[in-house]
């Protein structure tokens, strides 16, 4: 028959014995571990490299950075850092580049795809800014002080009227865009179209701004801007009265915990049906310049036309909160009889409720 027999390894046998295979294995288990650990050191320094550089950029946002850095799962430890440099500088370019489409819609410029007159053309938004300074200077407002320009909202320019003009600025170079470019490009040659028919949309434009940065009333409404219809909902949202909120929270051990209500409906808002025109003739300013006297025509014709916009503008905002107070708490009051009262020496008459 077949036997086997094993005997344990002699002083000059070349084998190993347990104790060198056990070393053996601890030592390249160790190799292992210190090897991931140097990639790791290696790639969270690369890491670091690439984070640090775009998170420099102070003219990016927190979200525009965390959405670059979002590139670092392609960032591996054997990439040296002329690579990492590279990766960050690739995401530095296209961050300035969101950036720049961020602040070019700020400002009005109306993307691929955006409501508004579509068209080609290069840096817009600085030619409506270009024009726009254009239009300040030749009208004197660059020359006006903010206490006399800002007069009826206390010199200076109120943060709720200046969200409220950029919006309809924005939605007013959007649909005026192609002439908007146009008068650019004609002040720009040094030539102009101005007539008693045909009166710039720069100035418009103007008389716009100037009506919306002086009102007193929009800080007493709930303003927006959007696109000329017959109606529009106006979403908003109160506390339910008959629900908790006001009381009936103290609760004690044991109770059932009330719930709050709120309710969320929608009004429907109709626009009101205000026309206004205003005659500006660019023979009214030669025929003033030619005389001795010191009368800028077309400038004070924009300020007249700012002034009585913002005015009925403002009675109409004024108006509207006047009826709004008078009719809060109306009660009805049927076949209430005053003819006791009204016997022709009485100036005052009591009414059951009021208002009515």
């Amino acid at each position: 028959g077949l036997s086997t027999q094993l005997s344990e390894l002699g002083a000059n046998s070349s084998g190993m014995s347990k104790a060198e295979v056990l070393q053996l294995m601890e030592d390249q288990n160790k190799a292992a571990a210190d090897t991931a650990k140097q990639l790791t050191e290696q790639r969270d320094a690369n890491v670091k490299l690439f984070t640090e550089a775009i998170n420099a950029n102070d003219g990016f946002s927190d979200d525009l950075k965390k959405q670059l850095c979002e590139a670092q799962d392609l960032i591996t430890a054997d990439m040296a850092p002329e690579q990492v440099k590279a990766l960050s500088d690739n995401q530095i370019n296209m961050g300035n580049q969101i950036s720049a489409a961020a602040r070019l819609a700020g400002q009005g410029f109306q993307v691929p795809g955006a409501a508004g007159s579509v068209h080609i053309g290069v840096d817009d938004s600085n030619a409506v800014k270009s024009l726009q300074e254009t239009m300040d200077r030749r009208l004197g407002i660059l020359d006006l002080s903010d206490a006399k320009r800002f007069e009826s909202t206390g010199g200076k320019l109120l943060e709720e009227n200046k969200k409220f003009a950029d919006k309809v600025l924005r939605q007013f170079d959007a649909e005026h865009a192609p002439a908007l470019r146009e008068e650019h490009k004609m002040l720009s040659g040094g030539d102009g179209v101005v007539s008693d028919v045909v009166v710039p949309v720069s100035w418009e434009r103007t008389v716009i701004r100037e009506a919306l940065y002086r009102l007193v009333g929009l800080q007493f409404v709930d303003v927006n801007s959007v696109t000329f219809g017959s109606s529009y909902s106006i979403p908003y949202s109160y506390r339910d009265t008959t629900a908790a909120g006001r009381n009936s929270t103290r609760k004690y051990e044991g109770q059932s915990i009330q719930r709050a209500g709120v309710i969320q409906t929608a009004e429907t808002a109709y626009n009101l049906p205000q026309k206004i025109s205003f005659e500006v003739s660019d023979e009214l300013r030669y025929l003033t310049q030619a005389g001795h006297i010191n009368y800028e025509a077309v400038a004070e014709n924009q300020r007249n036309a700012s002034r009585i916009i913002g005015e009925d503008t403002e009675q109409v905002i004024f108006n509207e909160v006047l009826r709004s107070a008078d009719e809060f708490g109306a009660v009805p009051v049927a076949s209430e009889n005053l003819e006791l009262q009204a016997d022709g020496s009485d100036t005052i008459l009591i009414l059951a409720n009021f208002p009515v």
